[in-house]
């Protein structure tokens, strides 16, 4: 194999990983090609350069990918990909914050989820897996995010 060829096969390999990331996400397509074009140049160059240069094009094109990444990264479109906000812990909705401990009744069978009316609300709820029949009081236990988890009172 030559060197043109083998520069190639490297080349298409990094436009077509570039092309699954910025452009078909998800596919796996554009994404598998680049990783066996790449693999195919890296064989290409062992069997042209021997260990020493097969190792030193890898390594080339590794960076080459790496750098591609890093570079995207800082512009205005790789901003837009990456979401920067970060969630830590689990938060709880404020509409649903002081839900816990009140009291109310099933419209719907919770099989294990259905709806609550506490209040003059009525609430999407789930059970910790407990079939729950309509008109039963029941008591939120725990508030997750949107999830609101009650329990049957019993009598």
């Amino acid at each position: 194999m030559t060197e043109t060829w083998i520069l190639a096969l490297m080349v298409a390999g990094v436009l077509f990983l570039a092309l699954e990331i910025f452009v078909l996400p998800g596919v796996g397509l554009a994404g598998a090609l680049g990783t066996i074009l790449l693999l195919g140049g890296a064989v290409g160059a062992f069997t042209a350069f021997g260990p020493a240069g097969g190792l030193l094009t890898s390594l080339v094109s590794l960076g080459a990918v790496s750098g591609a990444i890093f570079l995207v990264a800082k512009t205005r479109v790789g901003r837009a990909l990456v979401h920067r906000e970060a969630q830590v812990g689990k938060s709880v909705d404020n509409a649903y914050a002081g839900l816990v401990d009140r009291r109310g009744r099933t419209l719907t069978p919770l099989r294990p989820s259905g709806i609550v009316r506490i209040g003059d609300a009525e609430i999407d709820v789930v059970t910790q897996g407990e079939y729950v029949d309509v008109g039963r009081e029941v008591r939120v236990i725990e508030v997750e995010g949107g999830r609101v988890v009650v329990r049957e009172i019993s009598s």
